[in-house]
């Protein structure tokens, strides 16, 4: 499809085009991009299917990215299949041109037609307004951060929204290359910590009703911590 000066084509998933993705990415973000290895792990391996996506060309040249991976999750009691939004990147040099929507509006439209039933997202504060006014995304809500001893009790209701974890699934989020991934039960709940390296903290991030169910070797039991607090960054430990 042509968009202006553009080609937008669907994301090329192998291996040098993941390279054109991150090379795009560091210009975008002044050198700051995920590994390849993370690319990978992120847009092939997700047991739910392959990334969906589209890239604008400027002859040869990537000059916009816009990715989203298959999620599965509870919408008011019913299953639903569908995106996460991921990652965009638009070069410098062609920023405030309409990529951004357009390759966006592509994908939902291709997402839509292979079978997924939604879309959803946590945007910057610089992108709330793109996703909300330009996409027509619901703004649900900000993310809190919290920091505490001990994690508070969960009582068990009935949420809107909430991510499906099934084993494969979950088995794929403990592996994202790079990260070490901590377990501890505590009461009914499987809570599970990632180690934030600069930091050096654990930050929780999910609380799971996770009952005689394995979790990958690589994953850990939580160790004794120096630092007693805990942190997690969210809307809900559950969704």
């Amino acid at each position: 499809m042509k968009h202006l000066d553009y080609d937008l084509k669907p994301i090329d998933l192998s291996l040098s085009g993941l390279r054109e993705v991150q090379e795009l990415m560091k210009l975008s973000f002044s050198g700051d991009a995920p590994s390849v290895e993370v690319l990978q792990w992120q847009y092939n391996e997700n047991p739910l299917g392959p990334a969906i996506g589209y890239n604008a060309y400027c002859g040869t040249d990537l000059v916009g990215h816009y990715v989203t991976i298959p999620t599965q999750a509870m919408i008011k009691g019913e299953f639903k299949k569908g995106l996460l939004s991921l990652n965009t990147a638009t070069h410098p040099s062609h920023q405030k041109k309409g990529l951004f929507s357009q390759l966006a509006n592509l994908t939902y439209d291709k997402g839509k037609n292979t079978g997924f039933d939604f879309v959803v997202g946590v945007a910057n504060h610089n992108s709330v307004y793109g996703f909300t006014k330009k996409l027509g995304f619901q703004h649900v809500g900000l993310l809190e951060t919290r920091l505490f001893l001990r994690t508070p009790f969960l009582k068990k209701m009935d949420l809107d929204f909430s991510i499906v974890w099934n084993t494969d699934f979950l088995n794929w989020r403990l592996a994202k290359p790079g990260c070490k991934y901590f377990y501890r039960f505590q009461d009914t709940h499987l809570e599970l910590y990632v180690k934030h390296i600069k930091a050096k903290v654990k930050i929780l991030i999910q609380n799971l009703d996770w009952h005689n169910k394995t979790l990958p070797d690589r994953v850990n039991p939580m160790p004794a911590m120096g630092n007693p607090f805990k942190y997690w960054i969210g809307h809900e430990p559950r969704a």
